[in-house]
């Protein structure tokens, strides 16, 4: 959380690529589905998305509706995140999988997790 702008989300290559590439989008929350959509084109992984050379195409809808579900849960006073780091967000073709999160909690609030 930035004290003169709120939350904000970061998006980029994860990995050793993060350094190489130096390849990061940040935007403002609360955001919407087009937002993330343009957020994610202007990376130069987003070429990957499609197929790069042969590789697997992922599906960047499920991709962009769990990091809206995600600014969903973030937005959320009752739940009181702070700041959440997914590294890495393996991205495949029908699912996306969060394999470490590191979460901040505000003291006072419950930080209850629903894993349902």
């Amino acid at each position: 959380t930035d004290p003169q702008f709120g939350m904000a989300m970061t998006l980029a290559a994860g990995g050793i690529l993060t350094e190489l590439l130096a390849d990061a989008v940040t935007i403002l929350l609360p955001t919407n589905r087009n937002d993330l959509e343009n957020a994610l084109k202007s990376l130069k992984i987003s070429k990957l998305f499609d197929g790069f050379r042969g590789g697997e195409m992922i599906d960047t809808e499920q991709l962009v509706t769990a990091l809206l579900n995600l600014v969903v849960g973030v937005m959320n006073p009752a739940i009181g995140i702070k700041e959440i780091e997914i590294n890495p967000l393996f991205v495949y073709k029908e699912k996306v999988c969060a394999v470490d999160v590191l979460m901040r909690i505000a003291t006072g609030t419950s930080g209850a997790v629903n894993n349902k």
